[in-house]
């Protein structure tokens, strides 16, 4: 048998190897899978619970400061004391709230966007929504 004058083995082997290579490359990598639970302790912008890392619940917060009322949601939890709350936190009852754990700060640029920096009747500062 004659071997085909346009066939030629050397490189349909290489061009399989490569294939073979890319495909275990592409395989290997694995998926980028999705998952709830992303936002931290302290961070608004929940929609649920289930958004929330483990060990916290998305509550609906708002603060009056007296010109408008600042509205958000952020993950964080019910406390007794202050040691019940992660970082630096405070536990408080702000506008009636429910008492949950708040995140300190000294300044609006320690807060997340959209909350500033506020003195709280005891005194504390902590991230409310502006």
């Amino acid at each position: 048998m004659a071997a085909d004058p346009g066939y030629n083995a050397p490189m349909t082997r290489i061009l399989i190897m490569c294939l073979a290579a890319a495909f275990a490359l592409l395989a290997g990598s694995g998926c980028v899978v999705v998952t709830d639970n992303d936002l931290l302790f302290y961070e608004p912008g929940c929609v649920d619970s289930l958004d929330c890392e483990v060990g916290s619940t998305c509550f609906d917060v708002s603060y009056d400061n007296g010109s408008y009322i600042g509205y958000d949601t952020m993950c964080t939890d019910y406390c007794a004391f202050d040691s019940d709350c992660p970082g630096l936190g405070i536990c408080e009852s702000i506008d009636g709230s429910s008492v949950i754990c708040w995140d300190t700060c000294t300044y609006s640029s320690d807060c997340y966007a959209g909350w500033g920096c506020w003195m709280l009747t005891t005194g504390d500062w902590t991230c409310l929504p502006e």
